[in-house]
């Protein structure tokens, strides 16, 4: 009897679909960190289980757990750069603002004021689909929200300051 070949296509899609998930619409890694050291587990522990019965079955298993593995370091890689890249647009915002006042003497009453003079577009936040990912602007205080009810981040233009608010 010919042993039918393992496949790792499953593990990738499921690793796959995880990640999109947590990077593009959740932006949070919560699922991933829980759902991949779940996965990982359970493959560990599959593995030890075929270890004296089957090498090329416990090879397989241990394979699977390394792809959960590089997923949640996947996920955690995208979101520092995500951050990375929320932290560049708030200083492109922050850069547009001052030019602004540099030339009226005062602040914008709202971000669209610098369409297109100072900024082609308002940028979003990062680039993750969903619905929160947009700048608000109020008293001179650029906010944006990583993940509702998650950490708020505000860069006041009048002092020159970032702050992480509370919930």
């Amino acid at each position: 009897m010919v042993a039918k070949p393992l496949k790792l296509r499953a593990a990738l899609i499921t690793a796959g679909t995880i990640f999109l998930v947590d990077v593009f619409f959740l932006d949070q890694g919560i699922l991933t960190l829980g759902l991949g050291l779940f996965l990982i587990l359970l493959h560990l522990i599959l593995a030890g289980i075929a270890f004296s019965r089957d090498r090329d079955l416990f090879r397989h298993r241990l394979r699977k757990s390394l792809i959960y593995l590089l997923m949640i370091a996947a996920v955690f890689c995208a979101r520092s750069l995500n951050y990375k890249i929320a932290a560049s647009h708030l200083r492109l915002l922050a850069d547009a603002c001052n030019q602004y006042r540099a030339k009226t003497k005062h602040f914008p009453d709202q971000l669209q004021v610098l369409v297109p003079d100072y900024l082609p577009k308002i940028p979003q936040v990062k680039y993750v689909l969903n619905f929160w990912n947009q700048f608000t602007y109020s008293n001179h205080t650029i906010i944006w929200v990583s993940f509702p009810p998650s950490e708020k981040t505000s860069y006041n233009l009048e002092t020159d300051t970032l702050t992480k608010l509370p919930n």
